[in-house]
């Protein structure tokens, strides 16, 4: 175990926990870290609950790595944080845009119309027709895979699903 390990093993209370999981995923990769503009003799110390110890390079290094990192996290989620007293601050009424984009009642009443409709379309087709639809629409199944259970050539299938959604068209538009 390096002097550095030992070292962090030690101080690993002082460190949070993101702290401390940086530096130990860091320092094997920086104790092989050489400087050319830096000595050799060169004492390298971080601050710990305001005392500077001394440190090797390798955790020096990564320490550094690690308060970065955690700065520029805390920099990202400040610029997108949001909150109501925010929101207000800039002029924003948020109550105001959940009533604007709140389903009109128009809108509820038209889709209920229309599904309505489709209801009645669907019952008017045969059965083979019903089942045709309803394996391509509400099981979800592809014309291939229906073409493969069925024995039925994929183009049939598919020109089948037209000619019923044409049909469909017409009765929901009359």
């Amino acid at each position: 175990m390096s002097v550095g390990t030992l070292f962090l093993c030690l101080w690993g209370s002082f460190l949070s926990a993101g702290h401390l999981l940086l530096v130990l995923r860091f320092q094997s990769h920086f104790e092989n870290l050489e400087d050319k503009h830096m000595s050799e003799n060169k004492k390298y110390t971080i601050v710990v609950k305001h005392q500077r110890v001394d440190v090797s390079k390798a955790v020096y290094y990564a320490y550094h790595k690690a308060r970065e990192a955690e700065r520029y996290q805390n920099k990202v989620a400040r610029q997108f944080e949001l909150s109501l007293e925010r929101f207000q601050e800039d002029g924003v009424h948020i109550e105001l845009q959940f009533t604007l984009y709140q389903p009109i009642v128009e809108d509820k009443l038209i889709a209920q119309e229309q599904i309505q409709k489709l209801k009645l379309a669907l019952a008017a087709l045969d059965p083979e027709e019903k089942l045709l639809i309803h394996e391509l629409f509400f099981n979800g199944k592809s014309e291939r895979v229906l073409a493969l259970e069925t024995d039925v050539p994929n183009m049939t299938i598919h020109d089948r699903k037209q000619r019923i959604l044409k049909k469909l068209r017409k009765i929901i538009e009359n």
